[in-house]
């Protein structure tokens, strides 16, 4: 039962790391049309 819960979990949480990446991506796409992205990441010096 354990197994079956954690793999649930697991796949839970996949779902959620490709949404936030969808989510971060669509945000530097927004970001680079504005041409912001390079500026922010050389002020922050990342």
């Amino acid at each position: 039962n354990f197994l079956k819960f954690a793999h649930e979990v697991n796949k839970n949480n996949k779902m959620l790391i490709s949404y936030r990446n969808i989510i971060l991506f669509k945000n530097k796409g927004v970001l680079w049309r504005r041409g912001e992205d390079s500026k922010s990441k050389s002020e922050k010096g990342l």
